[in-house]
């Protein structure tokens, strides 16, 4: 299996400074999370002409939400978009139907335990 894919959330989008008390400004700890990416395919080994599943899943163990998540998939070449199922929250962008490229899906917020699965 060739491809490649990442996620990532951006721990800057989230300064967490609030006021606290008459006007004081305090400055709160930057959230952690900590994501990992599965990925599998079946069938394995695919023949030239049949269709090729991914198996996609997102978690996030924690402590924290993770904010600003993206999900970059790379569709290894020569492979071609067929369709994609993702879990409710999130938003996504394909290749046209028949083409290669790239599937990108977003969340703002991802909560800690809660894996998000995607079926490319």
């Amino acid at each position: 299996m060739s491809g490649g894919f990442e996620a990532h959330c951006n721990p800057e989008s989230d300064s967490r400074i609030g006021l606290a008390g008459r006007g004081v400004l305090q400055t709160l700890p930057p959230t952690e999370a900590d994501l990992g990416v599965t990925k599998a395919d079946a069938p394995d080994p695919v023949r030239a002409g049949q269709n090729l599943t991914f198996s996609i899943s997102v978690v996030n163990t924690g402590p924290d939400p993770a904010l600003n998540v993206v999900l970059t998939d790379v569709l290894p070449t020569p492979t071609t978009f067929i369709s994609l199922a993702s879990p409710g929250g999130w938003t996504c962008v394909t290749p046209a139907v028949g083409s290669g490229g790239t599937v990108t899906c977003s969340i703002a917020t991802l909560q800690p335990n809660q894996p998000a699965n995607f079926t490319l």
